[in-house]
């Protein structure tokens, strides 16, 4: 019944759902279908779960929260362009941590982060002439919105096919020690084509990543590379198909649906 499931989930306006394979084992795993709910009060999620729990051809529902939702998780600086490379450990170097703070954001902000989400090349010009104010004020706010970490990834979208990757491994991870977790984040990063990492708020995981992978000598390796860690207590590995560009940008899509710039 995973199609109709499958159909039935993406009735469900805050929920983008995604297939997964669990790669531990030769049957479908714990999950046969996983996807990311977004919403903006927390009696929405409720009503959400509740939906897909009633559905009869549901078994069970878990649910996993992010702990800092709105902060890029994306490492595409993790991305290894050139294949032979893969399997060589990465050389990171350490970056300041950031502060972010609240910030008030008026029509003019949002509208011009929504243009940003829906087409990062645009000119300022362009943004400018569509919504009927200077050149300097789009600059000055552009400048506004990158000195507040509001803007805080520039990137392009990549076919990571095209580089001869053939799907993205998602690892979810259960510690140890909790005390141990920031060490374990680091040690998860020197992984080369570790493009994604976060952590959860209670639950049946602690963090959650994602791997991409150009043969099944790949997996196998991941594999050994997690096993590797101490504090790691047990990983659950699932397979997907790289079926978009990269990065996803998951927040700007449910900004876009929420039609933030009216609020």
């Amino acid at each position: 019944h995973q199609e109709k499931i499958a159909q039935f989930l993406k009735t469900l306006p805050q929920l983008q759902c995604t297939c997964a394979i669990d790669l531990t084992n030769v049957s479908l795993g714990k999950y046969s279908l996983y996807g990311l709910i977004t919403t903006k009060k927390s009696n929405q999620l409720t009503e959400v779960v509740a939906k897909i729990d009633q559905n009869s051809f549901v078994k069970s529902v878990d649910v996993l929260l992010f702990s800092d939702p709105w902060v890029n998780k994306w490492h595409p600086e993790n991305v290894i362009v050139d294949l032979s490379e893969r399997k060589k450990p990465l050389q990171r170097t350490e970056k300041p941590d950031t502060t972010y703070k609240a910030v008030t954001l008026d029509a003019l902000n949002r509208n011009i982060i929504k243009m940003l989400m829906e087409n990062s090349r645009i000119s300022f010009s362009n943004m400018a002439r569509n919504l009927k104010v200077s050149l300097n004020t789009v600059t000055q706010r552009y400048r506004f919105l990158k000195e507040n970490n509001v803007l805080n990834l520039s990137t392009i979208s990549i076919d990571l096919k095209k580089l001869g990757y053939k799907g993205i491994i998602d690892v979810y991870v259960k510690v140890d020690k909790k005390s141990g977790l920031s060490q374990t984040e680091k040690q998860l990063l020197a992984i080369p084509n570790l493009v994604f990492l976060t952590t959860f708020v209670g639950g049946f995981y602690d963090l959650r990543c994602a791997n991409i992978i150009a043969d099944f000598e790949d997996i196998i390796h991941l594999k050994k590379q997690f096993y590797s860690m101490s504090n790691i207590q047990r990983a659950e590995f699932y397979f997907n198909d790289l079926g978009t560009p990269w990065p996803i940008d998951f927040v700007g899509q449910c900004l876009l649906e929420w039609e933030f710039a009216n609020y």
